[in-house]
């Protein structure tokens, strides 16, 4: 395998869209930006949205370069279902992501939930002796979070800040921080046809809005501060 084929298709790809006029975020690598039309990458999958005109321009300067093709409406992208809706809005969902994981996770003893997590009780280390505990039970705990994760950052919110919290304690995971990735699990289970449903507005106008907040070194083991956004 090529490792450098990557890099040198990125790179491409990257200078194609800067020749066309594109920005590149300073945040995100894969987002480019002109006027109202936004691009997303991921590896050789575009997603973009905007006005008709820099859209079509968009497509013309793709094909000097690559052989493409381009579905007006994509149904998905990157794991994530995009359904559309009569009002110019979409929603998003990821609803096969939650089922493979029920699926897998989803026989528990834990019963329902309908919060993602409880709220008084406050993760910790596990002790040397629970570490080895989980160890020995062979709990697939950084797996479990490593999916969680995935439907947390593109169409999950609600369960952003549980998943980041149980995602600081991969090395030091016992039994209590597996039962609760269970907890969010059966949450999901009650909650699978919860979507993001994006609405404009104003047709003309395609900004997006975000509101951001932290907290103030509320961890306990670092004292770090947690960003949400």
């Amino acid at each position: 395998m090529d490792c450098e084929a990557p890099t040198s298709w990125q790179n491409k790809l990257n200078e194609t869209l800067q020749k066309a006029g594109f920005k590149q975020s300073r945040v995100f690598d894969c987002l480019f930006y002109k006027d109202q039309c936004y691009i997303t990458t991921h590896v050789d999958d575009i997603l973009a949205c905007g006005h008709a005109a820099p859209l079509e321009e968009l497509q013309q300067h793709l094909r000097d370069s690559f052989v493409i093709t381009v579905e007006e409406q994509p149904e998905k992208y990157c794991g994530v279902t995009i359904e559309y809706d009569k009002g110019g809005g979409i929603k998003l969902h990821q609803r096969d992501k939650i089922d493979a994981i029920i699926k897998e996770f989803g026989d528990n003893e834990l019963g329902r939930k309908y919060v993602p997590a409880p709220a008084a009780e406050k993760m910790k280390r596990a002790s040397k002796e629970e570490i080895e505990q989980a160890q020995a039970l062979n709990l697939p705990y950084r797996r479990l979070v490593g999916l969680l994760q995935h439907v947390a950052v593109s169409t999950r919110p609600d369960i952003a800040h549980t998943v980041s919290a149980l995602a600081r304690y991969g090395e030091y995971a016992g039994p209590q921080h597996f039962k609760r990735a269970l907890h969010l699990v059966n949450y999901l289970k009650e909650t699978r046809d919860k979507e993001i449903h994006i609405v404009p507005r104003d047709p003309k106008d395609l900004r997006l809005v975000t509101y951001t907040d932290a907290d103030w070194a509320k961890d306990e083991i670092d004292r770090s501060s947690i960003t949400g956004m």
